[in-house]
């Protein structure tokens, strides 16, 4: 929807600057008064077309084909009618959805467009290029290439504009050879180019400036009273030991001598 939307608005606005900036101004009669006026109805002040005199619709309704198809000029040439959505198709209208005509051979056309509906007020010749005109009608006014809502598809040296608001720039040489020279010049703009190294350097090796040689005499000392402690800890831990042997001996001892004492009396 939003793709949709952004279209619509883009060919709305490239239309009406085109063709005020590059021609003098114009005055556009409505279509849906022009399109029942044609067809024998009659178009009121309120907007109406009376179909009949118990029928009628709002004038923009019937143009579009959504109100009183079976008086429409689809159906009074034995045509398929039905309402598209597409603001580059109903550019004559100047409206988002309109009323195209299914011919025999399936193709469709724009109900306005196959009336050859005159819409503008102005004449082929008069040098304006206005709603109604293209490159087909009045190539006088509408050169190819110019903003005419038809994408005539010839090589002029320009992209005809027409032919991208249709997605279909490839019916355009010009629009093409446009396209491939942007791809090639991104990608020779994408390309970067980085120097080779002829030799790979060495790593460096740095030594920190505080660094001083390792001398294992300087460790000397700890290492001698780290020995002291041990032998201080084995005689401290030996005598330890020795006493509690002692202490084990004069027990068995007293022990001993104890029941000596009662084996003698008992004798």
């Amino acid at each position: 929807m939003e793709k949709t939307g952004t279209k619509k608005i883009f060919v709305y606005a490239a239309l009406f600057g085109m063709i005020l900036t590059s021609t003098p101004s114009f005055a556009m009669l409505n279509p849906a008064a022009v399109y029942c006026s044609t067809l024998g109805y009659q178009y009121t002040d309120d907007g109406s077309c009376m179909l009949s005199d118990s029928l009628s619709c709002n004038g923009w309704d019937f143009l579009k084909g959504k109100c009183g198809q079976d008086y429409s000029y689809c159906k009074t040439k034995g045509y398929v009618m039905k309402t598209v959505t597409d603001p580059v198709k109903c550019h004559p209208t100047m409206t988002d959805d309109c009323a195209v005509c299914v011919l025999p051979d399936g193709t469709e056309a724009e109900i306005t467009t196959l009336m050859d509906l005159k819409t503008q007020e102005g004449s082929c010749g008069d040098g304006r290029c206005t709603l109604g005109e293209d490159y087909n009608k009045c190539l006088q006014d509408c050169p190819s290439g110019s903003f005419d809502g038809l994408c005539d598809g010839i090589k002029d040296g320009l992209c005809d504009q027409d032919c991208i608001d249709e997605g279909t720039p490839e019916k355009d040489p010009d629009c093409a050879a446009t396209t491939t020279e942007s791809v090639t010049t991104t990608q020779e703009a994408s390309v970067t180019t980085y120097p080779v190294p002829t030799t790979i350097p060495e790593p460096e090796t740095t030594t920190p400036p505080n660094a001083k040689p390792f001398d294992i005499l300087s460790y000397l000392p700890y290492a001698l009273a780290l020995v002291v402690l041990v032998i201080v800890a084995y005689f401290i831990h030996q005598k330890g030991e020795d006493a509690k042997i002692k202490k084990e001996r004069e027990e068995f001892s007293q022990w001993k001598e104890a029941e000596d004492k009662n084996r003698e009396r008992k004798i």
